[in-house]
């Protein structure tokens, strides 16, 4: 397991970051990523018999869940226990212009609070541990009400009416999980996030930015200037070192340059 976590940036992000050492975990349902959440649902849900009674209870199921993401909000901000993945660098760092910034792994789980989770992301089949344990999380948190699922959708609503703080958070938390688990597709990502999943009244500070497609959440975390701990540079950036550590020094910030050696294929 990495004590370093890289996180890949554009070099406008990486100045901000910096600037303000913060981080902002934005909307993981308004990602690139359409399935952010859904993978592990839909594998949770493809568990269920293929007989009426069990269809029903599928159905239920997804009614109840859909309910719970609809009620929160699903913010995070990624990172990589490698510092150097192509596909990392074109799809995050500007098309390999721009920076992967390591960060002590020690130093985010200290960011972590009641709300905001730092937790290694698990990838289909290749993690079956994990892929079971989010299927026994949502299964407590959901099957007693969708057994109760007869064909129409308000009978799940009423049968939720005034549930109590405990069931409550234990489908917040089940729902959270889905989040933890992707199409091991994306393996090599090698992912970790800092995740929150809350009820947007109850997210401190919260606040709110324009994006090409619209209106999308976002919540600030500050990070400690001694959690950053390393400066990749991606395969296309031009920088020279001595601009990143001038760059580094005047931040506050003490960490090490190593540029990529290999080029984009």
């Amino acid at each position: 397991m990495s004590d370093t976590l890289y996180y890949y940036c554009a070099p406008e992000t990486l100045l901000s970051l910096f600037e303000n050492k913060c981080f902002w975990l934005t909307s993981l349902t308004q990602s690139n990523d359409a399935l952010e959440g859904r993978w592990m649902l839909r594998e949770w849900l493809s568990k269920f018999g293929s007989g009426k009674e069990e269809r029903l209870q599928q159905i239920g199921a997804r009614v109840l869940v859909d309910g719970v993401l609809d009620d929160n909000l699903s913010l995070g901000v990624c990172f990589s226990e490698d510092g150097d993945v192509l596909s990392q660098w074109r799809g995050y760092a500007a098309n390999g212009s721009g920076f992967a910034v390591g960060f002590r792994r020690g130093k985010l789980e200290e960011l972590t609070d009641e709300q905001v989770a730092l937790s290694k992301i698990g990838y289909g089949y290749r993690d079956l541990e994990d892929v079971n344990e989010v299927i026994g999380t949502l299964a407590e948190a959901f099957i007693g009400d969708a057994q109760r699922f007869r064909g129409d959708p308000a009978q799940i609503v009423q049968a939720s009416l005034d549930p109590t703080p405990e069931k409550l958070a234990l489908q917040r938390r089940a729902a959270m999980a889905l989040f933890r688990v992707k199409n091991d597709a994306f393996y090599e990502e090698r992912e970790w996030r800092l995740h929150l999943f809350e009820r947007p009244k109850e997210i401190p500070e919260l606040k709110f930015r324009a994006t090409a497609k619209g209106v999308s959440p976002y919540k600030e975390i500050k990070f400690p200037a001694d959690a950053v701990c390393a400066i990749v540079f991606g395969p296309r950036n031009q920088t020279p070192e001595s601009v990143v550590s001038a760059l580094l020094e005047k931040s506050g910030l003490a960490a090490t340059g190593s540029q990529r050696q290999a080029s984009y294929r």
